[in-house]
């Protein structure tokens, strides 16, 4: 029925944010006192962030920032590590924490924080809708690289797989990007690399196959079982689009940190400002301009060792 009524309607693309976000650092005053021009939005590009729910503390398991070009059909995306140290008031300043203390309004804001913009849109995947969503693709060949076997039956957690090349189906997939500490030595990141080049592999097969994929069946998932602030047009369209792209115009990277700090006797990720910065300005900002550090909130810390926050003393 949801399909009957993409067709019949129309698909289309959604609006998107016009300005970086009420009060964006870069809207600075002219000489005059008067507010400077806002940045030019860039219509073809799209943002959002994914996110990819644990099973049961509320906090979230996976964090990605997009930007996807409808102009030059790139997509680029950037896992945000769980561990990633983040400017809140809560003890545990994880980046994985912002859902169970505000949901996803929190995410939104402390996402702002780090990349001085605000997300179009967000898509929130339970470990039911993934499973889901790659049968739905009819499962992804994949090369496990490693023998894998971990069980927590307080997490109702079974990874039980072997190394090579195997069609996984979405209870394989979903214990290959489940992976972290029990099965790889560099823990989280580790899964992130997994992650990426799975997904990968994956978006490669869909566009592979694109004609004998029910595309229908995907968008129904997408509206019953995926938390999304995206249309049934909008999703329909990203669809549309999302086929006319070339695989080797994807690209994922991860945020640029030193993954190994710690912190009052927990494991942190802090993030490398001025790397950073270059992975935004080139890869995701949907505006004209640059990011500067100043823009962002970040928590980090300098070259000595201190910690210290991006935009600490600012003046609004």
């Amino acid at each position: 029925m949801i399909i009957y009524v993409v067709l019949r309607l129309g698909i289309k693309p959604p609006p998107v944010n016009p300005a970086p976000k009420p009060g964006n650092p870069n809207v600075v005053a002219a000489a005059s006192g008067d507010p400077a021009e806002a940045p030019n939005r860039d219509k073809t590009k799209y943002t959002f962030v994914i996110l990819g729910m644990d099973d049961g503390n509320g906090n979230s398991d996976t964090m990605m920032v997009a930007t996807f070009d409808d102009k030059n059909y790139t997509l680029n995306v950037v896992n945000i590590p769980r561990d990633t140290l983040v400017n809140v008031s809560w003890p545990t300043k994880k980046a994985n924490t912002l859902y169970a203390n505000g949901g996803i309004d929190r995410v939104l804001e402390g996402l702002t924080d780090i990349l001085g913009y605000e997300v179009d849109f967000y898509v929130k995947v339970d470990l039911d809708a993934f499973s889901k969503l790659v049968n739905g693709i009819g499962g992804v060949y994949f090369d496990v690289p490693k023998d894998m076997y971990y069980k927590d039956p307080s997490q109702n957690l079974l990874i039980d797989l072997k190394a090579g090349p195997q069609l996984l189906d979405g209870n394989k997939a979903l214990q290959l990007v489940r992976a972290r500490e029990d099965v790889w030595s560099t823990g989280d990141i580790g899964r992130i690399q997994t992650q990426q080049a799975f997904l990968k592999a994956a978006a490669g097969q869909i566009l592979e196959k694109k004609a004998s994929i029910r595309k229908s069946a995907l968008i129904d998932i997408f509206i019953n079982d995926v938390d999304t602030d995206l249309t049934a047009l909008n999703l329909g369209w990203f669809a549309q689009e999302f086929f006319k792209m070339d695989a080797a115009k994807i690209n994922f990277e991860t945020v640029p940190a030193n993954y190994n700090d710690k912190l009052n006797g927990r494991s942190y990720c802090t993030i490398k400002v001025s790397d950073w910065l270059n992975v935004i300005n080139t890869k995701l900002y949907p505006f004209d301009g640059n990011i500067k550090a100043e823009d962002l909130s970040i928590l980090t810390r300098d070259e000595n060792g201190k910690l210290y926050v991006t935009n600490a003393g600012k003046k609004s």
